[in-house]
């Protein structure tokens, strides 16, 4: 909301109105956004016992959807032994994102979580197509390395052995 000022000669109060448009609403002084588009706003002062009521004043309200922008967190090192890797981003419109993952071999998307398939590198694009209050998004595209996965290796191998024995399972 946002307060309309205005002042007469009289200093009598100014009584505001907009079209019935339903792009927003007056009550007294302060204006309420309802949806995007254009309406009017008129300003009058009706007068009263010693002033003569004043003309009318004609403004053009013009509301235009909002923007947003898409915020990305990058998670650091990546190596598929992790496994998976939940995704920080968001809209600075609190609007749910669309993620699009360019190597569904290397990885797959479901909700904010990225499950890893294998090592390689990916490209995540991160979308938000707006509303009728909010514009789309431009489109965050980040890179991620997932690396190979580290790995070890024991056995337990008996130390001596004489020719003859039975095969060993390791």
């Amino acid at each position: 909301p946002f307060i309309l000022s205005g002042e007469t000669s009289s200093d009598l109060p100014i009584t505001y109105k907009i079209n019935g448009t339903g792009i927003a609403h007056v009550s007294s002084d302060t204006v309420f956004i309802d949806a995007v588009g254009r309406s009017v706003v008129s300003a009058v002062q009706l007068g009263d016992a010693c002033f003569n009521p004043s003309e009318k004043l004609f403004k053009l309200l013009t509301v235009e959807p909002g923007i947003q922008e898409i915020f990305y967190t990058h998670p650091g090192e990546i190596a598929f032994s992790d496994s998976f890797i939940v995704v920080f981003a968001e809209s600075s419109a609190g609007l749910p994102l669309t993620v699009s993952i360019s190597d569904e071999s290397v990885a797959h998307c479901a909700g904010d979580t990225i499950y890893l398939n294998s090592a390689g590198i990916i490209d995540i694009t991160f979308s938000q197509g707006g509303n009728e209050f909010i514009s789309a998004a431009e489109p965050v595209t980040v890179q991620l390395e997932i690396k190979k996965g580290e790995q070890t290796l024991s056995t337990s191998l008996p130390t001596t052995f004489r020719y003859g024995d039975e095969p060993i399972l390791l």
